[in-house]
Formats: C-alpha cells, structure tokens, sequence
C-alpha cells in the first residue's frame, strides 16, 4: 500500500458550483436519498467514536453512484448541444432529441458505462459500451441489459478508453469519467454530479448531530466536498489496478 499526502489540502476549499446537481437528479423518477447506515461495532473494533457508511447500493435503480455523475454530465452536455445553459430535465431533452440518431459512448470496467447506457436508453438515444477484457460477464451482460451495444475490446482499460475517444464524432457524443488533454468538461460534469451524494451527507450528518473528523472516498479522489465541518481530514482509496490515477499521484 502506498499513501500519497498533499499538504495544501487543509487550506482548500471547493469554488462554489455553476449549476447545483441536486435539483437536477431531484426531478429524476426514483430519486431517494441513499442512507447513512452507523456500524457501532465496527467503531468499537477500530478505536473511533462513530463510523458512518453512505451505502450506495441502489441508487436510482442503479447499484452504484456512477449514475449521479453520468446523468447529470449527459444532460449538460445534451443542454449545451441545444444551444442553452444548464442542464435540462431528461423528459425535455428525450422530447427535444427525438429522431436526432445520436448515440452515446463510453469505456467503462462496470459501472460508469452502465450508467451511461441507462441515461441513453431514457432518453430514447443509442449507446455504444466499450469494455477491455477482464471484465465480468456479469458485469458484460448488466450494460447489455441496459440497451447498449457492448464492444468487448482485446486491451488495456487505458487503450479503450483511447478507442473510444478516438470514436467520438458529430452523431457520437463520449461520456467519459476520464480526462485528457481538451477533453476535460464532461468529466468535471461528473464530478457535478457526485455532489448530490455529498450534499446529502451533510444534511444526514446535520440530522444526527455528527460533525466528522475524517471521511473517507472510495475508488476516485475527485470530488469536491463542501467541507462545511472542520477541521476535517480526507482520506481517499484507490485500487492498484486503477492505473491512471495512481500513475497521475505518482508523477504529482
């Protein structure tokens, strides 16, 4: 295990968002708050005094968060696409979008690309799923299930991810998680949409009078918490086989 510490992290504070995520997924069809579960136990094996988990295994029909990021960075993009600020209810934009042909496109090992295949097929659009091998068949036959095309592709995630930005074209929008050069809107969109989950925290720890010390974020170190409770430390983990961030932590 590597740890990977950035000093500057106690003075920053998030810029206030241009387009607040959570009135957007609000007005999505199945939209609850995910729930703050307490493991006392689990606290009392690790010496803290409370341990809060945001369990994220159903979140608008989904079993992950992905879809918070992936339908919030869709409509925006598809806003924009139209010519107008913001990011439109899907029904507007289904409505709007119908008979365009445009298809949406990602790389994903799971749960981002069934994210996006989910958000095409409720707006009434195609989607195109590339997934390198070593993906779970399960996890395969989950985004077919979802109405997308699903391209098992013979190389590395990062070389599908390339594929796939190489696809991009007038008729074929990319909603990748991943950023590279010119191509960093749409993940910052993304990111957007995650802050619904973090907004709830906050109101959930508010309700229970919790004012954390540290959190923890799981899987990708790119959200932006308010960080309304301080002093407060962020501590995040990445699996080794997450090979794009880890290589960005190692040459920061």
């Amino acid at each position: 295990m590597s740890w990977f510490v950035n000093p500057a992290a106690r003075t920053w504070h998030a810029p206030p968002l241009e387009l607040e995520s959570r009135s957007f997924h609000r007005a999505l069809p199945g939209y609850v708050p995910t729930p703050l579960v307490e493991l006392p136990s689990l606290a009392a094996e690790l010496g803290v005094g409370r341990l809060l988990v945001k369990e994220e295994a159903s979140r608008l029909g989904l079993p992950a968060f992905k879809i918070l990021g992936a339908s919030f960075a869709v409509a925006r993009l598809l806003t924009v696409r139209l010519g107008e600020s913001g990011a439109l209810a899907l029904d507007d934009l289904r409505e709007r979008l119908d008979g365009s042909g445009l298809a949406l496109a990602a790389a994903t090992d799971g749960n981002h690309g069934r994210a996006v295949a989910r958000v095409a097929a409720l707006l009434g659009l195609r989607s195109v799923i590339s997934v390198p091998v070593g993906v779970s068949t399960a996890a395969t036959k989950a985004i077919s299930a979802e109405g997308a095309t699903v391209q098992l592709l013979d190389m590395s995630y990062d070389d599908v991810v390339k594929h796939v930005a190489e696809s991009a074209d007038e008729q074929t929008l990319v909603v990748q998680d991943t950023s590279w050069p010119g191509y960093t809107d749409i993940p910052n969109w993304i990111v957007d949409g995650y802050d619904t989950m973090l907004a709830e925290v906050d109101d959930q720890l508010a309700e229970l009078g919790a004012e954390p010390r540290t959190w923890s974020w799981c899987r990708r170190g790119s959200v932006r918490w308010p960080m309304q409770w301080s002093p407060t430390t962020g501590v995040t983990a990445i699996v080794r086989r997450s090979s794009s961030p880890s290589r960005k932590l190692q040459r920061r």
